[in-house]
């Protein structure tokens, strides 16, 4: 086969372009495999750390039935308490609650309407965008956000006692917005 010299230059302009693609492909092959492998290893390394706990408990068990000298003490199983989610309010608004003359300043990642109705005095259950976007399997959930009243007088917040399985980021941004508005409450 005889090329023209014509025709080597032309191949030659699209050598560069060969070369960028195939490195490419085989970038694209490489992360496939790193991220596998990443999410592979993360699962193991879950099952090995209950196992070494497993094994550490079975162990200590074991020499406390083997030493007899000491009294049998029960273990306490710490029950780990849910902290507050941490959320970002951004910007806010005023929020008057004249019915039981309390303001909070709101973030407005709720919404463009917030609507709130108070059905026994001490109860302030809010509606809004954010809220509404917990999905059908959450609904009953709608309406259990907002504020309570306490004894002395100020809000505390007020929210389901189990979380959205279905949106538990959607539940923890409500719960950490609401817990910063009730620290601007006046």
């Amino acid at each position: 086969m005889n090329f023209s010299a014509a025709e080597l230059e032309a191949r030659k302009k699209f050598l560069p372009w060969i070369i960028v693609a195939v490195i490419a492909v085989l970038a694209l092959l490489a992360s496939f495999f790193v991220v596998n492998a990443v999410n592979n290893s993360g699962g193991n390394s879950s099952e090995t750390t209950q196992s070494d706990t497993a094994k550490s408990e079975s162990d200590e068990e074991s020499s406390e039935k083997n030493s007899t000298a000491k009294p049998a003490v029960p273990k306490v199983q710490e029950v780990p308490v849910a902290a507050t989610p941490q959320a970002d309010p951004g910007q806010t608004f005023e929020l008057d609650i004249a019915q039981l003359g309390r303001t909070v300043d709101i973030s407005s990642k709720f919404g463009r309407s917030v609507r709130y109705e108070i059905p026994d005095g001490t109860q302030v259950i809010l509606r809004s965008d954010l809220i509404e976007s917990l999905p059908a399997t959450c609904a009953e959930m709608r309406a259990q956000f907002g504020f309570k009243v306490a004894a002395n007088g100020s809000f505390e917040v007020m929210k389901p006692d189990t979380v959205c399985s279905a949106a538990p980021e959607v539940y923890n941004e409500i719960w950490g917005l609401l817990e910063a508005a009730v620290k601007t409450q006046r």
